[in-house]
């Protein structure tokens, strides 16, 4: 049985990691972006990418997944 963990950042990968999960299920890349009032810089979001992704392993992204239900301060409402 394979062990994955659903994840935001690096720090929930890291615990995941130390709690036995072998891949990230998912990453919710909304996460870099819901408690901000103006958008991560491209290259932040790169890093913190980078970091997540830098164990071997299968990772499942979901791109920022907003909406009614989530708004983003740094984004206009739809």
């Amino acid at each position: 049985m394979e062990v994955v963990a659903n994840v935001g950042n690096l720090a929930d990968a890291a615990v995941a990691a130390d709690n036995g999960a072998e891949d990230v299920g998912l990453l919710r890349s909304e996460f870099l972006f819901l408690s901000r009032t103006e958008a991560p810089a491209e290259q932040e979001q790169s890093d913190a990418l980078r970091q997540i992704f830098a164990p071997p392993g299968t990772i499942v992204v979901r791109t920022l997944d907003v909406g009614a239900g989530k708004p983003l301060a740094p984004l206009p409402p739809l």
